[in-house]
């Protein structure tokens, strides 16, 4: 989601590195499937689904993150991101879907309560949301207590992207 992403990257690494992953005997811990997501990060490993003629290796990977706590808690984050992402201009149709299905508070309670990588995927999905007329308004009626926790939350990334 970083703009400093490279989504076409040589595909080989990661087919193998995935290949790895998903022939691992046993469940994957949350450890390993951060330090995986650190080598190629979930926007990469769906790019790479595009363009992969042998998907199945990325499609076993992913299912093997996603059954993880870790990577469970990045699903709606990257699919609100993407959701967005690939909405025209104008179209409402995504804006709307997440007013329908309540997850914008769910980006909330992530962006306050989600670790570093949960917290910046929740970010990136609101900044996409603010690009469109609905979603600004979607944003800007919380309660005084969400503005409190978004008020801190800022504090906390800033403080974090400090450290970077």
């Amino acid at each position: 989601m970083e703009g400093s992403t490279n989504l076409n990257p040589d595909l080989g690494p990661l087919m193998e590195a995935a290949s790895e992953f998903s022939s691992y005997p046993g469940l994957q811990n949350d450890e390993s499937v951060k330090n995986f997501l650190d080598r190629f990060p979930l926007p990469v490993v769906f790019g790479a689904l595009e363009r992969e003629e042998n998907e199945w290796t990325l499609v076993d990977c992913l299912d093997r993150i996603f059954k993880t706590r870790h990577g469970a808690s990045l699903i709606p984050h990257y699919m609100i991101y993407y959701l967005l992402e690939n909405a025209h201009d104008g179209d409402e149709h995504a804006i709307q879907l997440i007013i329908e299905y309540g997850l914008y508070p769910l980006l909330l309670r992530n962006l306050i309560d989600g670790n570093e990588v949960v917290a910046a995927a929740a970010t990136e999905a609101i900044k996409n949301l603010a690009q469109f007329p609905k979603g600004i308004s979607l944003i800007f009626p919380v309660n005084l207590n969400d503005a409190v926790h978004l008020k801190n939350a800022a504090a906390h990334c800033s403080s974090l992207a400090l450290m970077i």
